[in-house]
């Protein structure tokens, strides 16, 4: 395990990475602001996971046209695609 406590995400690098399918991040104590960029020219996400960490900012409008696979919380169970 990598601790990543008080960590930002290294949203430049990640960003370069536009066949990225899936960014999973959770539960990781990482800080910091969402970089809308670095979001947008991840063209192929379809995995976004951010939960339980201390991020601040809003998620850009360009996520609404990524391939992404919304999932509950609670089953992990697809519900748009």
């Amino acid at each position: 395990d990598v601790d990543l406590t008080n960590q930002e995400i290294p949203w430049e690098p990640i960003g370069q990475l536009a066949d990225l399918e899936e960014l999973s991040l959770r539960s990781c104590g990482l800080t910091g602001v969402i970089d809308s960029v670095a979001l947008c020219r991840l063209t192929q996400l379809q995995v976004l996971a951010l939960r339980k960490n201390q991020l601040h900012g809003m998620l850009p409008d360009c996520m609404a046209t990524l391939p992404l696979q919304w999932r509950s919380s609670r089953r992990w169970r697809i519900i748009r695609r």
